[in-house]
């Protein structure tokens, strides 16, 4: 499912293209939904499920994180301490019951969704330990279990929002006009025919624009944004 169509940027715009314009905006759609998917990441922004997700277990932690958020519904949560990242070692035998041996944290109402990801151990007080010795040591180090869990689950909004979608748009115009100028108009005096212009642009410049983050507005980590 993509952030957004070339059918609507146009009808958006009230443009009449070529063929081979048609082309050329269809490539910079798909950079600015590039970056603005990479923005948002871990938050996906599109539904989608994910088959076991091995994970390493944290020692120092009831809570797990899923790499990908919002957590609609867990399907299926496995434990197995000696499964090293193979998820064929995952069988059912090591599966894990719902609300008696994890729970997933629900933070957003009414939709029921966990935005953080977040899982919570309920039988033990952490989910692993794994003991190693770093090398020209003597003592030991405690660190994450690794590949010891894995999660099956559905994540992303069930529909793309409308302000990503404008977000998208907005992004999609200002990279074209800078293209169209060879650099990226700062400010325009149009009875002087004068341009203020500033340097070179690419997606990622225009995603990090005020106009596509307000869009955006709680769907980044504002740590992400210089």
């Amino acid at each position: 499912m993509a952030l957004g169509t070339l059918a609507e940027f146009v009808t958006r715009n009230e443009l009449s293209l070529t063929t081979a314009q048609e082309t050329a905006v269809a490539g910079v759609i798909g950079e600015c939904e590039d970056a603005i998917k990479e923005l948002c990441r871990p938050t996906m922004l599109e539904p989608g499920t994910a088959t076991l997700h091995v994970l390493n277990a944290p020692w120092n932690s009831q809570y797990l994180f899923t790499p990908c958020r919002p957590v609609r519904s867990i399907t299926a949560l496995y434990i197995r301490r000696d499964a090293k990242g193979d998820p064929s070692l995952f069988t059912s035998d090591y599966l894990k019951v719902a609300y008696t041996d994890y729970r997933l944290v629900i933070d957003r109402q009414p939709e029921g969704w966990g935005m953080a990801g977040k899982i919570e151990i309920l039988n033990m007080s952490v989910w692993g330990v794994a003991r190693r010795r770093p090398y020209n040591q003597l003592g030991w180090g405690v660190t994450d279990e690794p590949g010891s869990v894995a999660v099956s689950y559905t994540y992303g909004f069930p529909t793309i929002l409308p302000r990503v979608t404008t977000a998208l748009y907005t992004a999609t115009a200002m990279l074209l006009a800078r293209r169209k100028l060879g650099v990226m108009a700062s400010s325009a005096s149009l009875n002087g025919a004068s341009y203020s212009l500033a340097g070179p642009a690419t997606a990622t410049a225009v995603v990090h624009s005020p106009d596509v983050l307000a869009s955006l507005y709680g769907l980044y980590d504002p740590l992400k944004v210089a």
